[in-house]
């Protein structure tokens, strides 16, 4: 058993594209070993976010056009409440199961019950008309983006991006 094996217990199998060369693109599966770490709101709840041994952060968002999933939100949710909906190892965790990717009808963008029930379950502390759309679902997806990094989710037209604060790529007044 290796150290990362015991500081890092949680195995995430994601699929990335490279680029080899000009042109030609190749998928892998990249293996991360994560562990979880606790983070407290403001209003004293608490959560994990998973983070890697390589000191990233797993993030969740809804690529392509349709719904999207932390922007397709009650517009009264707190800005640390949807950070909870991009960052919550469980729903990380849920997401990149056989569990998950199964609980959709074959050729349907609808959950079935079972993941709507789960979600609301893991957000038992959300009102009702707090708990997001349930559409953007199907696209999600988990990028890793260094700890301490800062990015927010940009949305158009249901497709989200995750763009990172860079200084030198913004304009000052």
């Amino acid at each position: 058993m290796s150290k990362n094996d015991v500081e890092y217990p949680i195995i995430l199998d994601l699929k990335k594209t490279v680029r080899i060369t000009s042109g030609i693109h190749h998928s892998q599966t990249i293996v991360y070993h994560c562990k979880e770490v606790q983070v407290v709101k403001s209003n004293g709840s608490k959560y994990s976010k998973l983070v890697s041994s390589d000191g990233e952060v797993a993030i969740l968002y809804s690529p392509g056009y349709g719904t999207g999933w932390s922007t397709e939100v009650n517009s009264k949710i707190s800005l640390e409440d949807r950070e909870q909906l991009v960052k919550d190892s469980r729903l990380v965790q849920f997401v990149l199961s056989p569990n998950f990717k199964n609980n959709f009808s074959i050729g349907s963008h609808n959950p079935s019950d079972y993941i709507k029930q789960y979600i609301t379950l893991l957000l038992n502390d959300w009102s009702k008309d707090d708990i997001p759309t349930f559409l953007g679902l199907y696209k999600l997806r988990v990028e890793l983006i260094p700890e301490g990094t800062k990015f927010r989710i940009n949305e158009y037209d249901g497709s989200e991006s995750i763009e990172i604060y860079n200084p030198n790529n913004y304009y000052t007044a």
